[in-house]
């Protein structure tokens, strides 16, 4: 017996007749001959199992007849009942002052014994429905139920437990609230409470095995980590396959391996498809040997579905979030570095792209361009409803969840068959995106170096002409968009005028040579501007600078000379040097 055991008190719960008659009772083949099955049990009973103070329920009748019978015998044995004088228990509100009279008797945190034996034929239901409101919601917990069986046809009349029968409705509990939510605290202590029933020996080991791998699946299904929950699910469904129920020390319940087989219905379909082995298991990395597959996608899906089932929306909406992104890698990216964080913010970026052009609101008309509008709305109010959860509702509106439209399109793409189209047209080829001031050589070197297939020149009404001219001595035919700010030094108003007329040029973009030199300040702000307008488009962009370091009073008098370029946007060789090569912004 535990130290805290020692300290807690420890009833014996039982109620008493109008009548008795000495009987022979059988306790762990042992006898003791008494008038009550009560006396008999706290005799055959070891010192650490006896209950130090006895609870007896009298009605007035047995008040009279057995309690002055009862109450000498305990005081032979050095003992003193308290009784609880109670109704005939005649109507409904009789029976709910017994239960509330008795609940209040016995202290939380305490320990129950209960004997049945005894008393109105009510009283069983009564102490039954006693035992599971202590031991439910008083945490007191029950050490023995028994029943001196005095219609025995033998002269010895056997003390029956029925403490598994009433554990069963505790577990049946415990197994239903695992089946519905997913927490596994109720069932955890069950299997705690069997372990500590148990020696300090091997006899421990599976109980305390159960224990720690429902806390673990616990852990992971209430933070809604997909790869953790897989994996405990996967030991935890080993542990129910390998370990039936009946099998486990301590565990003495009526339907044992149903119970067990119950939870594994639970935890099989949130297993890994494939085979985690356990040598994988052990890795710090492990993590990284899994694989995005449809099966996965499909398994993550049904997890989701499974929050929004028990309306736990909250977890439902984080991970739902990710599968998208998830998804995305699948149809779109390199699925072997799907949980690289670089690989899933392109995703991130393809879905804000579409909210962009959702946003924009560019007449989307055709078959692709709905789809895009779908996607990019169905992503917007998830992605907002989820940052209302991670910052706990913490903006000025109020906060709420809600699922309209997002639960509808869910339904439609948790398959995970398709995903959305690119977000940006492409099939213009390479795009250059230049700003040209009152030195044109600068547009003239860029179409040089770069060998764009169409252009993009930011320039003024009065720079137009050099441009131009630059377009010709460059010998470029392709074709070449002038968008003119009227005030190059201060029309910081212009800006966002000059972004929407570039987007359908930018978007016919393959990938994009934004050259940072040429023209205002402003202007090269205007530029700068539209890289970061293709970084959330998912436009592949190059950033580059063109030196000439000739005197200025000779770049002025010859033009049409091409300078040097530097990329900005530079990607290492195998041995680590810059390459002066373009690599995406």
């Amino acid at each position: 017996m535990s130290s805290k055991e020692k300290e807690q008190s420890h009833y014996l719960l039982m109620a008493l007749g109008v009548s008795s008659r000495q009987t022979t009772y059988k306790y762990k083949g042992r006898e003791s001959r008494a008038d009550f099955a009560s006396i008999a049990l706290l005799e055959l009973m070891e010192a650490e199992e006896r209950p130090d103070t006895v609870l007896c329920l009298v009605t007035e009748d047995a008040r009279k007849k057995t309690w002055p019978i009862f109450s000498k015998e305990l005081e032979r044995m050095g003992l003193t009942a308290h009784p609880l004088d109670i109704s005939d228990g005649d109507s409904a509100e009789e029976l709910n002052k017994i239960l509330v009279k008795v609940a209040r008797a016995i202290e939380r945190e305490s320990r129950l014994t209960i004997d049945i034996t005894h008393g109105p034929r009510h009283i069983p239901i009564v102490m039954y429905v006693l035992a599971i409101y202590l031991t439910s919601l008083q945490e007191v917990q029950l050490n023995g139920a028994w029943y001196g069986k005095l219609e025995s046809r033998s002269e010895e009349k056997p003390l029956i437990s029925l403490k598994p029968l009433l554990d069963l409705p505790l577990w049946f509990h415990a197994v239903r609230t695992f089946r519905d939510t997913g927490f596994t605290s109720a069932l955890a202590r069950r299997f705690k409470q069997v372990k500590n029933s148990l020696p300090y020996d091997s006899s421990r080991q599976k109980a305390r095995w159960m224990h720690d791998s429902l806390r673990t699946f616990s852990t992971n299904f209430e933070a809604g980590f997909p790869l953790e929950l897989g994996e405990a699910a996967g030991l935890l469904n080993n542990l129910l396959g390998d370990h039936r129920f009946e099998e486990i020390p301590g565990l003495k319940l009526p339907l044992a391996n149903e119970l067990g087989d119950k939870m594994k219905e639970v935890v099989e379909p949130l297993c890994f498809g494939g085979d985690l082995n356990g040598a994988k298991r052990c890795k710090k990395n492990w993590k990284a040997g899994i694989e995005l597959t449809a099966n996965e996608i499909k398994r993550q899906a049904n997890l989701v579905d499974r929050y929004l089932e028990h309306e736990q929306n909250t977890i439902a909406l984080g991970l739902m979030r990710e599968w998208v992104v998830s998804l995305g890698v699948f149809h779109h990216g390199n699925k072997d570095k799907w949980l690289d964080r670089n690989e899933r913010q392109k995703s991130e970026r393809a879905l804000s792209a579409l909210v962009n052009e959702l946003k924009r609101g560019d007449g989307l008309g055709s078959a692709r361009e709905i789809s895009q509008k779908e996607w990019g709305g169905f992503w917007n109010r998830l992605r907002e409803q989820r940052n209302q959860i991670a910052h706990n509702g913490m903006t000025v509106n109020q906060s709420k969840i809600c699922l309209d439209g997002i639960q509808t399109f869910w339904e439609q793409i948790k398959g995970g068959d398709s995903c959305w189209p690119p977000p940006r047209g492409g099939g213009g080829g390479k795009l250059l995106v230049t700003a040209v001031g009152t030195a044109p050589g600068v547009l003239y070197s860029a179409l040089k170096k770069v060998d764009p297939d169409f252009a993009l020149v930011i320039c003024t009404e009065k720079t137009r002409p050099g441009a131009r001219e630059a377009v010709e001595r460059a010998g470029f035919k392709g074709a070449v968009h002038y968008l003119e700010m009227r005030d190059p030094f201060s029309g910081f108003d212009e800006i966002e005028q000059i972004k929407k007329q570039a987007w359908p040029i930018l978007m016919d973009a393959d990938k994009v040579k934004f050259n940072l030199t040429g023209g205002t300040t402003l202007m090269g702000v205007t530029v700068q501007s539209l890289v970061e307008q293709c970084q959330k488009d998912q436009i592949p962009g190059y950033r580059l600078l063109l030196v000439d370091r000739r005197p200025h009073d000779e770049q002025i008098s010859q033009p049409w000379v091409a300078s040097e370029q530097y990329w900005l946007d530079e990607r290492p060789d195998a041995e680590g040097r810059g390459l002066r090569e373009p690599s995406p912004v």
